[in-house]
Order: structure tokens, then C-alpha cells, then sequence
């Protein structure tokens, strides 16, 4: 009887620790699974063409900034990255905010990210341009980046000085007030859902004819419309609460691809570092 007594004993005391080892098991799993869900990296990027990873081919397996940041800040940070992009080729302004921020999957995102970044302008742009060469020749264009336009505009031009004069009436009349608006709200509207602690960085509009010299007075113009604009994108900057990682001093100009209004992959990876920069900037 002694020795059943001794066995049974025994046998509590060995589930004893099993169970014991089991909950030590199973609380080590769960406060695991807490910390990596706690440590993983929530980025949102917003924006045109240029974070969606235009390319002219197709197959040249580009990598568009928002990609190449994340991968950065998961080998800089030793941290799982989730990247959320809401971007899309040839969006303007007020689409981002139509199309996406007022959207309540993305304001959910928005809620839980850690970073935000946002490209967009170049499109509206584009748009004003576009715009002028219906209103001086009476017909659409179907070409798509602002360089063509203005070598035809210029062609077009060269030796008329009757529509030159029109095409410099019509840029005179042009202000910003439109795309002041549009900004307005867009950035209003990611301040008032995205998390209070995240980083908002947002990138000017580079020139992307800035090398082509060839185009002279033309030059000079879309020149001054993209400081005009980009002045709004930084005198905002500090109602909005974000940070402004500027394009306009790196020559992504001169990085671009064929269509010579994208950038090519060092381009991207100059974009990259110029954000990243204010990323880790105090």
C-alpha cells in the first residue's frame, strides 16, 4: 500500500510539472506572438505614378521608393514592414482624395500606420498643360508627358509671335488657387485619421525637363509653376503637421526613364534616400 502510495505521489508530482512546463509554453507563445505583433512596422504610402512604380517596360522589374523604403527600414530596424499602397497612375490632388482618402479602408490604415508617405502633384500639372494645348489649338492631345507637350507647343509657336503671345496670356491668367484647395484637403484629410504618432513625409514635384535647355522660355514656365506649387506643399507643412522631403536640389531630372517624365530605378533609390532621411530625422 506504501508503495502505491509513493507511486501515485510521484505521478502528481510529474504532471505537476508538465502542467507547469506546459503554461510556461504556452505564455511564452502568446507573449511572442504579442511582441511581434507589437513590433511590426505599419507604412502607408499615397500618391501618383512615381510610388506606384511607373515603368515604361513592363518586364524591367523596377522597384518603386515606398518598396525599397520598406525593405530599408525592415533591415535598418530588424522589424517586420506591412506596406499598404493606395497609389495610381496619373491621379491628381483631388482623385487621391476622392479615390482613396475618403475612403474608410484606407482612413483605417491610416489609423494604424507608423509611417505615411504621400508623392502627388505632377499630374495637375500635366492636366494644366494639357488644358492649354486644347485652348490654343482647339483639339486634345493624346500624349502623355509634359515634355512632348511643350516641344510642340514650342514648334507650334517658333516664328508666330501672335500665339506666342496667347500662349503667354493664358499662363499669366493661370494661378494656384485650385490646387491650394485641393491640397488643403487632402492633407486635412490625413491629419484628422491617421495616427497622432506617425511620421508624414511628403515629397515636392521634381522638374523632370529641367535638362532641356532646348526648350528655353517654356522651361523657365513650368519651372516657376512647380516652385509655386511646391512653395504651398511647404508652407503647409507645419498646419498639417508633416515633413517635407524636398526632390527640387537631388536631380531626379536627371534619372528618368525613356518617357522622360518617370524616374528610372536611381531615381527611385534617390527618392528613397531623400525621405529617408527625414524619416530618421529628429
Amino acid at each position: 500500500m506504501k508503495k502505491t502510495s509513493d507511486q501515485a505521489k510521484y505521478l502528481s508530482a510529474v504532471m505537476a510539472v508538465v502542467c507547469a512546463c506546459a503554461i510556461v509554453v504556452i505564455v511564452t507563445i502568446s507573449r511572442g506572438e504579442r511582441k511581434e505583433g507589437s513590433n511590426s512596422f505599419e507604412y502607408t504610402a499615397l500618391g501618383d505614378s512615381i510610388p506606384n512604380g511607373y515603368t515604361v517596360s513592363e518586364d524591367d522589374g523596377l522597384k518603386s521608393y515606398p518598396k525599397l523604403l520598406a525593405e530599408d527600414i525592415k533591415k535598418e530596424e530588424d522589424t517586420t514592414v506591412n506596406l499598404s499602397r493606395y497609389t495610381k497612375n496619373g491621379i491628381t490632388v483631388n482623385g487621391l482624395y476622392e479615390k482613396y482618402l475618403s475612403d474608410t479602408e484606407v482612413q483605417e490604415e491610416l489609423k494604424k500606420a507608423d509611417l505615411i508617405t504621400v508623392t502627388i502633384g505632377a499630374n495637375d500639372i500635366l492636366n494644366k498643360f494639357r488644358e492649354l494645348y486644347q485652348e490654343i489649338f482647339d483639339e486634345d492631345t493624346k500624349v502623355r508627358d509634359i515634355e512632348s507637350i511643350l516641344k510642340i507647343i514650342q514648334k507650334e509657336t517658333a516664328g508666330n509671335p501672335q500665339i506666342l503671345a496667347e500662349v503667354a496670356e493664358i499662363i499669366y491668367r493661370w494661378d494656384c488657387e485650385d490646387f491650394e484647395r485641393d491640397w488643403k484637403t487632402a492633407m486635412e484629410s490625413i491629419r484628422q485619421n491617421r495616427n497622432e504618432d506617425a511620421k508624414v513625409i511628403v515629397t515636392t514635384i521634381y522638374n523632370p525637363v529641367g535638362e532641356m535647355e532646348a526648350l528655353g522660355v517654356l522651361n523657365q514656365v513650368i519651372e516657376g509653376m512647380i516652385n509655386a506649387l511646391n512653395q504651398i506643399i511647404i508652407d503647409e507643412s507645419e498646419k498639417y503637421a508633416y515633413q517635407v522631403a524636398d526632390l527640387s536640389g537631388i536631380g531626379t531630372g536627371g534619372y528618368l526613364q525613356s518617357d522622360r517624365l518617370h524616374p528610372n530605378q536611381q531615381g527611385q533609390q534617390m527618392i528613397m534616400e531623400r525621405i529617408k532621411e527625414q524619416y530618421y530625422r529628429k
